[in-house]
Parts: C-alpha cells; sequence; structure tokens
C-alpha cells in the first residue's frame, strides 16, 4: 500500500465513521432553501458526536454493550427535549406595543357533554337522524359522520363493518 494511502487513512478512520453513522441514520427532511440543509446537517454532526462520545465514555466505564443506548434512541431523546422544552421568559421593561395582537387568536374548543348514561341507554326514542355537520364518532372517534342521535345528540357511525350507534346505546 502507497504511503500517501496509509497516511490518508491513518487521519480519516474518525470522519469516515462519521459519515458511515450519518448516513445510515438520514433524516428525510426537505426544503426549497438551501441553508436549511446546512442547518439539519450540522445537528446531526452535533448528535452523532455526542453519541461518539457517549459510547467512549461508556467504554471507559466499563457499561455493557446490552445497556448502552443506540444513536435512534439518542436522535429520539435529543428531538423531544428539544421539543418540550420551554422557552425562557422575557426580561426587562415590556414593550409599548401590544403583545395580544402579536399572537394568533386561540381556539376555544368547546367539549359536548353527552347525555347522563341512564337516559344514553333507557333504550327508548333513540333515532339516527341526518345531522348538519360531519363530525367525529363519539364511540371509534376515527370516522367523521353525519348521522346524529335525536336523543343524544352525540354524532355515531353505523356501516356494514361497525355499528357505534348500537354500541353507544346498548353495551356498559
Amino acid at each position: 500500500m502507497p504511503h500517501a494511502v496509509k497516511e490518508y487513512n491513518a487521519g480519516m478512520g474518525g470522519l469516515d465513521l462519521l459519515d458511515s453513522l450519518i448516513s445510515k441514520s438520514k433524516f428525510n427532511m426537505k426544503s426549497r432553501r438551501w441553508y436549511l440543509y446546512i442547518f439539519w446537517h450540522s445537528l446531526q454532526l452535533m448528535v452523532t458526536n455526542a453519541w461518539l462520545v457517549y459510547h467512549r465514555d461508556c467504554d471507559i466505564l466499563g457499561i455493557p454493550k446490552k445497556e448502552r443506548l443506540i444513536l435512534r434512541k439518542i436522535q429520539t431523546r435529543i428531538g423531544l427535549a428539544l421539543c418540550y422544552s420551554k422557552t425562557t421568559p422575557r426580561r426587562g421593561r415590556p414593550s409599548l406595543d401590544n403583545d395580544a395582537n402579536d399572537q394568533p387568536p386561540v381556539r376555544v374548543r368547546r367539549i359536548t357533554q353527552g347525555p347522563v348514561v341512564e337516559v344514553q341507554k333507557d333504550r327508548f326514542d333513540h333515532w339516527p337522524l341526518k345531522g348538519l355537520k360531519r363530525l367525529r364518532c363519539k364511540v371509534c372517534k376515527t370516522v367523521k359522520t353525519d348521522t346524529m342521535c335525536e336523543k343524544s345528540k352525540v354524532n355515531l357511525c353505523f356501516t356494514e363493518a361497525r355499528n357505534c350507534f348500537r354500541t353507544y346505546h346498548v353495551h356498559v
């Protein structure tokens, strides 16, 4: 093997390892802005380098390989920590601008109460009606339906596959 190749291989071991680890755990990020790719790549470099340092420290401390975190698990933990971290409160005097106008209006969610269980299960005068809006089924919560119970005033689906209307009114 030529001397130049030996010298190259001696200095590129860590970088080749870093590149191979990054290529194994690529994030599927797409953007039209080129600078975001630089940001994502820098983030991947930092997380992968942190994992390599963690792995080296585990070797020094003698932690068994079964107890060590894998790279994907560390990426997940760091991502969740960044997503759920809170911003620091503002310091200093408040500005003269009205901060309430800067924030988008908060959408108030109305929670509708269904009927009491005795009325729900009385098996009397519950008729399906065609409702005005398509809302989520009260039982399965996956299907949007416009069928509504006349007495209970809740949206319930019933198809060939499932009958949430019956389940809601009969089962405990």
